[in-house]
């Protein structure tokens, strides 16, 4: 009797959608701030430095906002299916990267910044973001699905 109760509570559990993901920050900006914007949860500033930040589910999708000494760097329109993971965030200024596309290249010496989103589970969902310092206007977008 317990056997099948047991495989029955299993079996809710294993159908019950994750509400909360978990992004751990792997950056450090000096004297920078990072702030989640979705549907679902209101901005909150953090340091930019390693961390853990707590994110609610969203259906929407969302930004990434990097307040810094060269003003406001705004990652927009972030696919809900990259916030709602539990995953590694990179975020650098101005640096060349090992994952980004040879296509690329004409970026370097231009003052950008990346976003890079890594799933813990899975290392092939990844999604990575490069936008001109202190503006939200995107240079590139890459993910599995391009």
């Amino acid at each position: 009797m317990k056997w099948i109760y047991l495989t029955i509570l299993t079996g809710i559990m294993a159908c019950q959608k994750k509400t909360e993901f978990t992004h751990e920050i792997m950056s450090t900006l000096p004297n920078s701030t990072v702030s989640y914007v979705t549907g679902k949860q209101q901005a909150e500033e953090y340091k930019l430095e390693p961390q853990n930040i707590l994110l609610q589910a969203s259906s929407d999708s969302g930004a990434i906002i990097i307040n810094h000494a060269q003003g406001a760097s705004v990652f927009n329109n972030i696919p809900a299916k990259y916030l709602n993971l539990d995953a590694k965030v990179e975020i650098s200024r101005s640096e060349w990267k090992d994952y980004f596309l040879p296509e690329w290249t004409p970026m370097r010496g231009l003052d950008y910044m990346t976003l890079y989103i890594q799933s813990k589970q899975d290392k092939d969902v990844f999604y990575i973001l490069v936008i001109h310092t202190g503006t939200d206007m995107e240079i590139a977008r890459h993910s599995e699905d391009f």
